[in-house]
């Protein structure tokens, strides 16, 4: 494997350290979606309160169950190793996975203190869906209840990830967005969230880059701050 490069490097001595070495990137990656995925299905399924059910907007009567877009639904699990593996600067490397933790905890925190459920009873799967569809969309559904709805972490995960790239690896940013796109519009037309939901899902996605892309400072390794340049 090819040795990572730097971003280039304006707060050396920034008060957050860079914990991850570049040869542990692929296991701490690992460790942390299992992390992730553990308490969100622990809010998921042993919620502290009874969950509420919002009114549907217009937007959200407006907008068709398509039950074929539970294969860009799921492609979320593609999603992240994919760009994950676009990676290639060990700062930006340490960001993402700062910026990957913030967003699922506080989603969670979410998830609990506002529990919010989705009537997926009023979109039954329409007979007509092919086999393998139909098996995808239960096995979703049986898998993840329909609460954990507001902010969708399906939303805010994928263009968290995605606005990580204006800054490294920025010829990548539209396949990323494009593809991050897709994903939000997916949570709507399989009707797992509300519209509000990939608003505040955006909004959270927003909110995380600017404040481990622009905000905070880093603690730079030796390394870093000897070969540093620009992407």
């Amino acid at each position: 494997m090819n040795e990572p490069v730097y971003l280039q490097i304006s707060h050396p001595q920034g008060f957050v350290p860079i914990y991850i070495r570049w040869k542990y990137k692929w296991i701490t990656g690992l460790i942390l979606c299992f992390f992730g995925m553990v308490i969100y299905l622990a809010s998921n399924h042993f919620p502290l309160a009874s969950p509420y059910e919002l009114p549907l907007s217009i937007i959200d009567r407006k907008i068709p169950f398509i039950p074929a877009s539970i294969w860009i639904y799921f492609s979320l699990f593609i999603f992240i190793p994919v760009v994950y593996s676009l990676n290639r600067c060990v700062i930006s490397l340490n960001i993402h996975l700062y910026s990957f933790i913030f967003t699922v905890f506080f989603s969670t925190c979410c998830f609990y203190l506002f529990p919010i459920t989705y009537p997926r009873e009023l979109f039954p799967i329409p007979k007509t869906t092919s086999f393998w569809t139909q098996m995808l969309i239960q096995a979703v559904r049986n898998t993840d209840q329909p609460i954990n709805c507001a902010p969708s972490l399906h939303v805010s995960l994928a263009y968290q990830i995605a606005l990580g790239f204006l800054k490294d690896q920025k010829r990548y940013f539209p396949l990323v967005f494009s593809w991050a796109t897709l994903l939000a519009l997916s949570t709507l037309t399989t009707k797992q969230h509300y519209f509000l939901d990939v608003i505040l899902g955006g909004a959270l996605a927003v909110a995380t880059h600017w404040i481990f892309h622009h905000l905070l400072q880093y603690q730079y390794p030796a390394a870093a701050c000897e070969n540093s340049q620009i992407m």
